[in-house]
């Protein structure tokens, strides 16, 4: 992982060795709400546009944490499992709508006052399809909050998408 920095942009040296945890979230339409939802006595049709007067549809998150890594912010391995069940309308082709968001934080991560570490956002769809079919394994690349790619600097996961039973 990449040093913290500053506002400037300079390395903090007082916190060079960090506690990094990882936290998913998924973003999620509000699927009750137009243009998802039929209003009565409506027929099926593609909405492409909310009418003017109506407020954009809300969306939902759905967050999981792991636990922080002590003293390895150079590379830190979680061998943790998160599950984070969710509902989509449509089938498969819908997944182009949801949104999964992977933050590293610093273990005192405080989100008024605190940037990530590292961020990857992605729609749900590109990893499910994903470019290592093989049991869903994928090194996703990090970013800063400026969504600059850092160099060397990946998360290996793997990511399975399942219909519950």
């Amino acid at each position: 992982l990449p040093r913290l920095r500053n506002d400037w942009g300079e390395e903090v040296v007082q916190k060079s060795i960090v506690d990094p945890l990882v936290q998913v979230n998924l973003h999620i339409p509000d699927w009750t709400h137009p243009p998802f939802a039929l209003k009565t006595g409506s027929t099926p049709s593609l909405a492409t546009t909310l009418p003017p007067e109506e407020p954009v549809a809300p969306s939902r998150v759905i967050t999981a944490r792991t636990s922080a890594v002590q003293n390895n912010g150079f590379n830190p391995i979680w061998r943790e499992t998160l599950k984070l069940p969710f509902d989509v309308v449509g089938g498969k082709e819908m997944l182009d709508l949801v949104f999964l968001e992977i933050l590293v934080l610093e273990d005192d991560y405080d989100e008024k006052d605190d940037e990530p570490i590292a961020v990857y956002c992605t729609p749900l769809s590109c990893i499910e399809k994903g470019y290592e079919p093989v049991l869903g394994y994928r090194h996703l690349p990090l970013h800063d909050s400026q969504l600059s790619q850092y160099l060397f600097s990946t998360l290996f996961v793997q990511v399975q998408i399942r219909d519950e039973e």
